[in-house]
């Protein structure tokens, strides 16, 4: 074991059993349960997925919140409900294969309230709360909720009881209860949401009444030798809400009860002034809330006090956190998302071999807020593990000589899989530096992290002895010069011609003026090839993070910059999450912007354009600099001339088709192994 964590893999005792160290998976939404007859239930993918964690050495797992009555399953993520006997053998499954690799998991059981939305999977329901105050965070569709009579306070008392029992015959080593993140006990203790005026509000005590008494109901459902613990939400950060002094008296009640054996603690509420909970963006440093932790640690010492980042993706921090007296036991999500094997490479002093998150949430917080299965950029086996999963990768039955013609994510990634299974690989670059469009992306303010991406996929193709090529243009030539059984062409992307699609009338077309030497692609602009003037008009119609990263690095060099794009707002395809941060960004930086316009001609220093909803036109003038982001095409030329010239020719990433990254990773990963 490495010698610089002291504490980080030191067992810890919880309630009636210990784990063998101190990081855990903290309990998240993956969208990959079985839906069908109104109800969600765990999955085979869920099996595997906390196996590998288990397997890449997490102390402790905490399985998805699942629900404990049916008024609050449905909505945008598919619950599970907790409450069904069917879901007994699924907990099962569950928890023998994490037994399996040596891991133990809990199971958090808990109701919405009014973050519910009325829906299951086809019928519909009433939203229940403490009282009719709406969700503030618009995410109830029935506007505002129904204040639960005392007896559907006690039906929803009885579904925590029968769900703790669920788990418990499952197989589970314990249950978490959520009283956090604005769900339904949360509601209850906040004097933001309860307004009620009978024996479950008024005072703060009334206010805790329902979560000590399903402290008790679920105690005496499970019995005095399982492990139970809650999970709090320290600050709400929402003017009128709980915050951490108030906090802190709810959690000495809480140990005082002497029924719990940890306490979880985290932040926010889906309509905290951040907007968002605990996925918080790369914009964000990380460990953002350990201070809630450390606050609650403070006043409650004996039982173990868990902490949850956000962000807290480096093995260093967490024994820090360890070390600093913050918490007992660190929480980490997206990190083991990205690199289920983060504890053991950790333990074994393998740094720089762990594939950290970079906190871009476009493979698993925005696939689950778009209600499908959450993924990972960097990480093509996520959801996957059965077929893509540790172990599965094998050495090829015949090494082959393989061909990579370009050092972005796609090529890399080729490069790494082919590798690793024995196969000789050489990598061409045109560029002195590997990484493509990603390795600029990382220049853009905020978006440093992207830079991981390549850094890991750069570590380990050096590692695993590629012949990397570095500004080298390859060809017909070279690469015939090379005698490979395999040519995977990951080219990337040209900018020019300079055509834009219409979106009013979806065809592509060429733009009078766009030929002119005031205008230059946005790539250029970042690699320096080209230089932007002072008064620089950004278009982009991707809807991603590209125009905005390139406006924010323009305006930052003393730029005056205007982004320009069709869509009705800016930033249509980020996660909602990074949402509050890039607008106040962009009003910081000076940046004006305009949407619903089309670009129509480039006439010497206008830019003109038309109004997609009402055909009106639109001028900035005095234009130095036109930035090009628009209607990228595929560099497959190169493809073209050297298909048929050897036995295997393929071609991935952008070069197929201009996406995103982790379109390009999956697709390296998926050549690498087919070869």
């Amino acid at each position: 074991m490495s010698q610089q964590f002291k504490y980080l893999f030191t067992p810890l005792k919880i309630g009636s059993i210990t784990v063998r160290n101190r990081i855990f998976q903290a309990s998240h939404n993956k969208v990959y349960g079985d839906y069908g007859d109104n109800i969600c239930l765990a999955s085979e993918k869920d099996a595997y997925y906390q196996a590998e964690r288990a397997k890449g050495g997490a102390g402790l797992l905490v399985l998805d919140d699942q629900m404990v009555h049916p008024t609050s399953t449905g909505g945008r993520f598919r619950h599970q409900a907790g409450f069904e006997k069917a879901q007994v053998p699924r907990y099962r499954r569950i928890a023998d294969m994490v037994h399996q690799n040596g891991g133990a998991i809990f199971a958090q059981v808990g109701h919405h309230g009014i973050v519910s939305n009325g829906e299951q999977i086809d019928d519909y329901h009433e939203v229940w709360a403490p009282s009719a105050v709406p969700n503030l965070a618009g995410i109830t569709y029935g506007k505002v909720p129904k204040a639960m009579e005392v007896s559907e306070i006690q039906e929803v008392l009885k579904g925590f009881a029968l769900t703790a029992s669920h788990v418990k015959e499952g197989g589970m080593d314990g249950v978490e209860i959520h009283a956090g993140h604005g769900y339904l006990l949360n509601q209850f203790m906040s004097p933001l949401t309860n307004k009620r005026n009978d024996g479950y509000g008024g005072s703060p005590e009334k206010r805790m009444r329902f979560v000590l008494e399903v402290i008790e109901a679920v105690r005496g459902a499970v019995g005095k030798d399982y492990t139970v613990g809650i999970r709090i939400s320290a600050d709400e950060f929402c003017p009128g809400g709980l915050v951490l002094e108030e906090t802190k008296k709810i959690a000495k009640i809480l140990e005082e009860t002497n029924k719990l054996d940890f306490i979880d603690v985290s932040g926010g509420t889906p309509w905290c002034v951040t907007g968002i909970v605990t996925i918080f963006p790369m914009s964000i440093p990380p460990g953002l809330y350990l201070h809630l932790a450390a606050g609650i640690k403070e006043v409650v010492q004996s039982i173990p006090v868990f902490c949850i980042g956000p962000r807290i993706t480096d093995p260093v921090m967490a024994e820090q956190i360890l070390a600093n007296g913050q918490a007992d036991m660190v929480g980490m999500v997206r990190a083991l998302i990205c690199d289920p094997e983060l504890p053991n490479k950790a333990r074994e002093g393998r740094l720089d071999d762990i594939r950290r998150c970079m906190g871009c949430c476009q493979g698993c917080s925005q696939k689950q807020h778009s209600n499908l299965p959450v993924g990972c950029v960097q990480t093509p086996a996520t959801g996957r593990e059965k077929r893509l999963g540790i172990g599965t990768l094998k050495p090829a039955e015949k090494s082959k000589k393989v061909v990579i013609i370009g050092g972005g994510p796609a090529g890399l990634k080729a490069a790494e899989i082919s590798a690793r299974q024995g196969h000789k690989v050489v990598l061409f670059e045109r560029e002195p530096e590997l990484g493509g469009q990603v390795r600029l992306a990382a220049k853009t303010p905020t978006r440093e992290e992207f830079g991981e991406v390549i850094r890991y996929l750069s570590y380990q193709v050096k590692r695993l002895g590629v012949d990397i090529k570095p500004g080298v243009e390859a060809n017909l030539d070279t690469v015939r010069a090379e005698k490979p059984d395999a040519v995977i062409v990951a080219t990337g992307i040209k900018a020019a011609p300079y055509t834009a699609w219409s979106h009013t009338q979806r065809l592509e077309q060429s733009i009078p003026g766009a030929d002119g030497k005031n205008v230059v692609s946005g790539w250029d602009v970042l690699n320096e090839k080209a230089q932007a003037g002072q008064k620089v008009v950004v278009l982009d119609d991707e809807g991603h993070q590209r125009g905005i990263s390139v406006a924010q690095w323009l305006a930052d060099k003393g730029k005056e910059v205007h982004l320009v794009t069709h869509h009705p707002t800016i930033g249509m395809r980020i996660y909602h999450g990074s949402d509050p941060y890039f607008r106040k960004r962009l009003a910081e930086k000076g940046i004006k912007v305009t949407v619903n316009a089309e670009i129509k001609e480039i006439a010497g220093n206008a830019a003109i354009f038309k109004d997609t909803a009402t055909g009106a036109e639109k001028r900035i003038e005095g234009v130095d600099t036109v930035v090009w982001m628009l209607c990228e095409k595929p560099d497959d030329d190169l493809y073209f001339k050297l298909k048929g010239q050897f036995p295997d020719v393929r071609r991935i990433g952008d070069c197929v088709a201009p996406r995103f990254v982790e379109y390009a990773i999956w697709e390296g990963e998926d050549v690498g192994r087919a070869l």
